[in-house]
């Protein structure tokens, strides 16, 4: 393939486009290199001095003409599908959208992920200020909650046998925890600590004690009653 001139090239490119060359000009200021300006679709750029140049490669010479078209069929829109635009080839309005909506999505995310060190440390910080108050407010309502409820079977049991622990010995040492256990459920059920019961012989057997002495009792009455 023979190799065209910048002239040939330059007349290629703006027939394909459908263009003028005062038209192609209009943008060359936004870019300041032939990759840039490729980039960007254009066909010129300024370079350092300022001068309007064409962003060409000495490669781009050498290959098919700009717009020159292969023998295959070129693919069709979808039948009632609308174009994205002009050189967007067989890309759908549709399709476009959500191609934009990912870029706009994706640049968020570069934005976030490149802030400064201390946004991103402020960000921990307040993350970590919520954790803070969060578990902070689950304790004061465990704590609440446990009030409410007062303490539990165990502790209470624990309580109430270092108080009566004396009434449960046994001659071969230990103790009776069956018995003491059974005696702190009856005293809970009628809503008395054996704390504050008689000991064995007084209201363990349901009433009064049966006592022989005091106003209570006169053994010589008839009826043992003063």
């Amino acid at each position: 393939m023979a190799k065209m001139s910048l002239r040939e090239y330059a007349n290629a490119w703006l027939k394909d486009k459908g263009m003028s060359a005062t038209q192609a000009k209009k943008d060359a200021g936004k870019y300041k290199s032939i990759a840039a300006a490729k980039k960007a679709g254009s066909l010129y750029y300024t370079d350092k001095n300022g001068k309007v140049m064409l962003a060409v490669y000495a490669e781009d010479l050498k290959g098919p003409k700009p717009g020159a078209r292969d023998s295959s069929p070129r693919p069709k829109l979808r039948p009632g599908s609308k174009s994205a635009g002009k050189n967007m080839g067989v890309m759908t309005a549709k399709e476009k959208a959500e191609v934009d909506k990912a870029n706009a999505e994706n640049k968020i995310v570069r934005e976030q992920m490149s802030g400064s060190a201390a946004s991103v440390e402020a960000i921990a910080n307040k993350a970590l200020s919520r954790a803070d108050r969060a578990a902070a407010d689950y304790e004061k309502d465990r704590k609440a909650s446990e009030e409410r409820r007062g303490p539990s079977a165990g502790a209470a049991f624990n309580k109430w046998f270092e108080s009566n622990k004396t009434d449960y010995k046994k001659e071969g040492g230990g103790f009776n925890m069956k018995k003491a256990l059974e005696d702190f459920n009856a005293s809970r059920k009628s809503g008395m600590s054996k704390g504050g019961m008689a000991k064995r012989g007084g209201y363990m057997k349901g009433g009064l004690a049966d006592r022989r002495t005091g106003m209570f009792y006169n053994s010589q009455s008839p009826r043992g009653y003063k």
